[in-house]
């Protein structure tokens, strides 16, 4: 292997490393946590109870990497951020070598080569390959495929065959976008079918074996569509997609930020458009891979199933960097040095927002329960609202107290025999709902005992509200 590539793949490797545990879990990464407690039958058992709209497959490799760390470590370092992050930044690491094979199958090594620098560089990759969630394992197991795919259509052999099963099957079982890239490349072969129609049966017999592969879970796959309401999202429009080219181009923290970044848009779509009218390269692969998956989402989401999510998008990431780098290709030397210049500044920047700056980091979970360890006492209940935030709280909680996730329609009766009783309510938490909440326990005790004070205790914006009973006389 050259030793440019070498250096890209280690600086790539250092930006997904630095910071890895800097901030606590979010909402989504502690219910991964939660599900990795369990084996495949509680893991599948408890994604009803998370209302998780995903397969089990991620869930259960973390489950497995955790014991993996245990063995070679210890329970307690197996079970940190850094662990825990470190298997989505090898997915990630994988992704990048697989998308560097897979640029090479169909442009020329230079152009190969600087889709790997784009994608080593992207802020929206590499926050991603921060995150203890599946998208990086999708994004390997999707370009796997993609390339065990080209390497079927060049020779059939039984362990490319074996190779794109494999692959495919894993991925539609850790993210059903993985369909995306299975029909993509259903589409791509039937475009060139004149080319590869002697392998059409063998295709047919593959594309089979994958449906067959998934029919235990169909099952599961309409009830998670049913039982989840994504009606209430927004329906994607032409902003959305625009949007969507500007995240996967510089990540999502430049969109927030308080300068005005719309002339940035042109950057990615010029490029694209290039990319696209660039004829010295084969570049229907790319298109199909890139458009199809886009095209086919949002028209889904014009319907009650509303399944548009930018990290989803990361299934598309190789076809756009590809895309782009056609577009670069057709620019004069110095101008696309200074664009590829341009681009990773101002990625980094973005990484540098999203280490550094408060605006743009996940709910401080292991802040507000450093103060709950510290102050909650075995005698105590530490309530949770809404019941989704439960899990990044059970994370980093150490103590004896119990933990109840309850929501304020909840008839759960709560015990006297408590002492205290904490609230704990994230960050931008309607007040209303927190006033119906308060009410409803002040009123559960109004026949009995009310409270004799409430106190309230700030911990970097998660607000833990402390209900004390007034001590009791002795018989």
């Amino acid at each position: 292997m050259k030793l440019k590539i070498l250096i890209i793949l280690f600086l790539a490797l250092s930006l997904r490393l630095f910071g890895l545990n800097n901030q606590s879990f979010s909402v989504d990464e502690g219910i991964s946590w939660l599900l990795s407690l369990g084996n495949l039958k509680e893991i599948i058992l408890n994604l009803k109870n998370f209302y998780e709209v995903h397969p089990p497959l991620y869930f259960f490799l973390l489950h497995n990497w955790k014991n993996l760390a245990f063995f070679l470590t210890n329970l307690k370092i197996s079970n940190s951020e850094f662990i825990l992050r470190l298997s989505s930044v090898v997915c990630s690491f994988l992704s990048l070598y697989f998308t560097y094979l897979l640029a090479r199958k169909k442009l020329s090594e230079n152009l190969a080569f600087l889709v790997l620098v784009l994608m080593s560089f992207s802020a929206f990759e590499i926050i991603l390959a921060q995150e203890l969630r599946m998208y990086p394992l999708l994004s390997f197991l999707s370009v796997a495929s993609l390339y065990y795919f080209l390497l079927f259509l060049e020779n059939n052999k039984i362990k490319n065959r074996l190779f794109y099963l494999f692959f495919s099957i894993l991925s539609i079982y850790t993210h059903y976008f993985s369909f995306f890239i299975i029909l993509a490349e259903n589409i791509y072969f039937l475009y060139n079918y004149k080319i590869h129609k002697k392998n059409f049966v063998l295709w047919i017999i593959l594309q089979l074996i994958i449906l067959i592969s998934f029919l235990p879970w169909i099952k599961f796959f309409i009830f998670q569509t049913q039982a989840q309401d994504f009606s209430l999202r927004d329906a994607p429009n032409l902003f959305s997609s625009l949007n969507l080219i500007f995240n996967l181009t510089f990540s999502s923290m430049l969109t927030y930020y308080k300068i005005n970044f719309i002339f940035l848009f042109f950057f990615p779509l010029g490029l694209l458009i290039l990319g696209v009218f660039n004829f010295k390269y084969q570049k229907n692969f790319w298109i199909i891979c890139f458009f199809l998956p886009l095209i086919l989402v949002f028209l889904i989401s014009q319907s009650n199933l509303k399944i548009f999510e930018y990290k989803y998008f990361i299934i598309i990431l190789p076809a756009f960097f590809s895309l782009m780098a056609l577009g670069l290709e057709k620019l004069n030397k110095k101008l696309a040095s200074a664009l590829i210049g341009f681009f990773i500044i101002l990625n980094l920047f973005s990484l540098y927002l999203h280490h550094f700056n408060l605006e743009f980091q996940n709910q401080p979970w292991r802040s507000a329960a450093g103060l709950l360890n510290q102050n909650a006492k075995k005698d105590d209940l530490i309530i949770i609202h809404p019941s989704m935030f439960y899990a990044p709280l059970a994370y980093y909680y150490q103590g004896s107290s119990e933990v109840l996730s309850m929501d304020y329609r909840d008839k759960t009766k709560i015990n006297k025999k408590y002492h205290n009783i904490w609230l704990v309510f994230p960050p931008n938490h309607p007040f209303c709902i927190k006033i119906k909440l308060k009410d409803y326990l002040l009123k559960s005790f109004a026949l009995k005992q009310t409270f004799a004070s409430i106190k309230k205790i700030p911990a970097n914006n998660i607000e833990v509200d402390l209900f004390q009973f007034p001590k009791r006389e002795l018989k």
